[in-house]
């Protein structure tokens, strides 16, 4: 059976298009038509294949995630992109936390269990829930879609800030004030997106031909940041002269390590933190930002494409990162490092 994306290179026109003819949509000019049908009548070769049955209707949409969240500036600006574009689209939504440990008596568990509940499709909030929804959207044929970096990506539809962008951004930005030794702290145990931040830094750190040190990097899987942080930069020791905070959780803890040190930032040290949140405005931190809003909305546009069109392959969908400068960077003081 030809794919959407083999249809669309045979006849040279773009997937949308394959997908808008395949599925009678208004709008599709006759040439186009005949190109797209062409193709198709190519690659079955006598397979038997046919074109597909009318697409299903997105009538709901389960979002899922875990209960810390909810509390989260994330959470809020996620939810503001989703709620936008199922109303657009005049989809029910329905948004429920699940335990990270399973319980079959979680109120989560009458979605899959009563018929009348089931949704058309899930989204996905929390990595540390996707194995288990995958599960559940598979034993009810529903499409399912990740918002952030899943675990082996390749196997799922996500929508995500582009991670890995967003590490070489930040770093770029440290490099190019004159820091050589850049360090990169925070709680970084099982999230795909934080492990690409690193590999961002990896990536742009080797390009300016430096090789990072292993006493730079201040990961750790506990969440003991604040003692970890109070331990290496103990009577200001360390040769780091900038760092990272991987993630808002790390840099409210970190921070405040350096605060009850007396550290002041940036004199002692440049500091960027990834999340642009409340606690970056108030304390005036270099941030990165993403777009929560856009992402969300996009996540809602994947999944319905998915439910009306069941033979679509995986997509993944990148949004780039922007650096917000604020007053915790400046200039590298000192000699060679």
């Amino acid at each position: 059976m030809p794919t959407i994306s083999q249809i669309a290179s045979h006849a040279g026109v773009s997937r949308t298009s394959v997908w808008l003819t395949l599925n009678h949509k208004e709008g599709v000019s006759d040439e186009l038509r005949q190109r797209v049908m062409d193709a198709v009548s190519r690659l079955d070769s006598g397979n038997g294949w046919s074109a597909p049955p009318a697409p299903r209707t997105a009538t709901s949409i389960l979002v899922l995630h875990t209960p810390y969240i909810t509390s989260t500036e994330y959470f809020r600006n996620l939810l503001r992109g989703i709620q936008t574009a199922v109303d657009e689209d005049r989809i029910q939504l329905r948004i429920t936390a699940v335990d990270i440990d399973e319980n079959p008596e979680h109120i989560s568990e009458v979605y899959f269990s009563d018929p009348a509940l089931h949704p058309s499709g899930i989204i996905s909030l929390s990595s540390e829930l996707l194995q288990r929804v995958q599960n559940r959207a598979r034993q009810l044929n529903i499409p399912c879609v990740e918002i952030g970096t899943p675990e082996g990506g390749s196997e799922i539809s996500f929508v995500s800030g582009n991670e890995v962008g967003a590490g070489r951004l930040a770093t770029r930005h440290l490099l190019e004030l004159g820091h050589r030794a850049i360090g990169m702290i925070g709680h970084s145990k099982d999230a795909p997106s934080l492990d690409e931040r690193v590999e961002g830094y990896y990536q742009e750190m080797r390009a300016w031909g430096i090789e990072p040190r292993e006493e730079w990097l201040y990961l750790t899987p506990e969440r003991n940041i604040k003692e970890i942080v109070a331990r290496r930069f103990a009577d200001k020791r360390s040769d780091v002269t900038a760092a990272m905070f991987i993630n808002w959780y790390s840099s409210v803890e970190g921070l405040s390590a350096l605060n009850d040190m007396r550290y002041t930032i940036p004199d002692d040290l440049s500091v960027i933190v990834f999340d642009d949140f409340e606690h970056a405005h108030l304390n005036q931190l270099t941030a990165i930002a993403y777009p929560l809003i856009q992402i969300g909305s996009e996540a809602v546009r994947v999944i319905v494409e998915h439910i009306n069109d069941e033979r679509l392959e995986i997509s993944h969908r990148l949004f780039c990162t922007k650096l917000i400068k604020r007053a915790s960077t400046a200039p590298f003081k000192g000699g060679d490092v």
